[in-house]
């Protein structure tokens, strides 16, 4: 009896235990096990890493084993004698390329390769670390939005009931209730529009996540809004184009591409391989064992392409404009880093002074909305001024919410851009939790 009273009470306290919410770092690691795209990007790296090391087979020698057994049955017509016989050979050859510019250019693209499937994974992982802090503070923004606009909702419902409660008091028009009605209903369409966004915004995080997204950790009341570091824009352009993964994989394959020139280059130049077989032949005849021996041979092989069809100089032409390609490239998105790292800075100076006028417009917006509401009882403020402050106070507030999580979001966008967002990045911001 006193076991299932202790069973109770455990049980009891467990129901009362409040549901621990799910923070940043929570969220980024269950994502690196569940989300399909990134373990496709990990297989797809470490497929890459072999390409090197294929490369370097292609300079070692191939050797091949061979083997043969024939048996074989003669009746001649001059004798009723059968003979059987049975021959064996067994071989093995050995090519080592001795002068292969070809295979050598190869070699060289796929050690630049190897750089550039790690530049591209750094680029990758920066990016999902982007991706899933997005998804992350989307949700939390759609849910503190729909908080605002339940309330917003609620408050023209107690407007809409208070009017309709004076009408039958005949202490209002009609023309109240109906202004009263409309913003009510205005709110409810709002309010259902933040819904349909909210389950979008939790189902793109669930398909990161690979399940059901629970409750998460909100932003703190006193999130410090801090101006960007280093102060100055040139700085951090400077870091961008240092760090950027995106600009060193545009390098790095600007690089593959000039090889890859080399190697259609080497398509004009001979080959010369060495050649060694071992071999042994054994036959037997009616258990008579005839022309046995070994054999072994040394050699080497020389090639010499003289034509093809044009197909070589078409195919050095078509490298030549692809590496061209490749570094225009570069500039392009070493612009492009620059266009980003300019555009996140200065919305991240921005959002200082921002977060602080919409913080104002807050309290202004609560002070006339009740001004108005204690003006219309006065009998100086009409109803549609009253509902027009209301909507003006609850728009203010949704404002100071959307300038918060910009403020979050171009902290890591500005850190992404210059080439500087880890999953370290992550524990910091995760601080800003509650």
């Amino acid at each position: 009896m006193n076991s299932m009273k202790t069973a109770i009470v455990v049980l009891l306290t467990l129901v009362s235990l409040p549901v621990m919410a799910m923070d940043l770092l929570d969220t980024y690691r269950l994502a690196q096990s569940n989300d399909p795209a990134w373990r496709a990007t990990l297989n797809t790296y470490l497929a890459e890493q072999q390409n090197e090391a294929i490369a370097y087979g292609g300079l070692l020698p191939n050797v091949f084993a061979f083997g043969t057994v024939n048996r074989s049955r003669f009746d001649p017509d001059v004798s009723p004698q059968t003979f059987l016989s049975t021959s064996r050979q067994y071989s093995l050859s050995v090519r080592q390329p001795v002068f292969s510019p070809e295979r050598w250019a190869r070699y060289q693209q796929a050690k630049v390769s190897t750089h550039l499937n790690d530049a591209t994974l750094r680029a990758d992982q920066q990016a999902f670390v982007l991706k899933v802090a997005e998804a992350y503070f989307k949700v939390l923004q759609a849910e503190a939005q729909l908080a605002s606009l339940r309330a917003e909702e609620k408050a023209f419902d107690r407007q809409y009931q208070m009017m309709q409660a004076r009408f039958k008091a005949g202490v209002v028009a009609r023309t109240d209730v109906t202004e009263a009605l409309a913003q009510y209903q205005n709110s409810i369409a709002n309010r259902i529009s933040s819904e349909v966004n909210i389950t979008a915004s939790r189902e793109e995080l669930t398909a990161i996540l690979g399940q059901p997204v629970g409750q998460l950790a909100e932003l703190r009341q006193d999130l410090p809004y801090e101006p960007p570091y280093p102060a100055q824009i040139m700085d951090w352009e400077a870091l961008a184009k240092q760090h950027n993964p995106n600009i060193a994989v545009a390098r790095l394959r600007a690089d593959v591409a000039e090889q890859n020139r080399q190697i259609q280059r080497a398509g004009h130049k001979p080959r010369l391989d060495l050649i060694g077989s071992a071999s042994e032949n054994k036959q037997d005849l009616s258990l008579q064992s005839f022309n046995d021996g070994r054999s072994l041979s040394v050699g080497l092989e020389l090639s010499i392409p003289i034509y093809s069809g044009g197909q070589v100089t078409r195919s050095v032409r078509q490298a030549a404009y692809q590496a061209d390609a490749a570094r225009d490239q570069i500039t392009a998105i070493e612009r492009q880093a620059t266009a980003q790292v300019r555009s996140a800075f200065l919305n991240l100076q921005a959002d200082q002074a921002r977060i602080a006028a919409r913080q104002a417009a807050v309290e202004s917006g609560d002070v006339v909305a009740e001004a108005s509401q204690v003006g219309y009882e006065l009998g100086v403020r009409n109803i549609v001024e009253v509902l027009l402050a209301q909507r003006s106070a609850f728009a203010a507030r949704r404002d100071f919410i959307a300038a918060r999580y910009d403020y979050v979001i171009n902290v890591l966008r500005l850190r992404a851009a210059a080439g500087q967002l880890t999953a370290n990045d992550l524990a910091e911001i995760n601080t800003w939790l509650k």
